[in-house]
């Protein structure tokens, strides 16, 4: 069993809410009902829209790190992560 399963259900947006509405959510849920007291977000590295919803929702950037991901549709090519993360003490967003 998961911890977020054993606490009870996650959070669900309603279909058609927005990536930032969506992510925003999540992380207030994870802070706070879970207690979790810092939260990471990875994505390519480049992927622009990404990143710039990860720090709208209140993860601003903290690095790169180097080969983390698999390239689509490869086991033996790698891809840079670009690295967000986000503290309980962190003020919330209004994404």
């Amino acid at each position: 069993m998961s911890p977020a399963s054993a606490t009870g259900p996650s959070p669900r947006p309603a279909a058609g809410t927005s990536p930032s509405r969506a992510l925003t959510l999540a992380a207030r849920w994870a802070l706070t009902d879970l207690g979790l007291h810092r939260l990471e977000l990875g994505h390519a590295l480049g992927h622009d829209a990404s990143c710039h919803i990860a720090e709208r929702c209140g993860f601003p950037a903290e690095g790169i790190l180097r080969g983390a991901m698999f390239e689509a549709g490869s086991q033996d090519a790698f891809r840079n992560v670009h690295l967000h993360g986000r503290l309980a003490t962190d003020p919330e967003t209004a994404a």
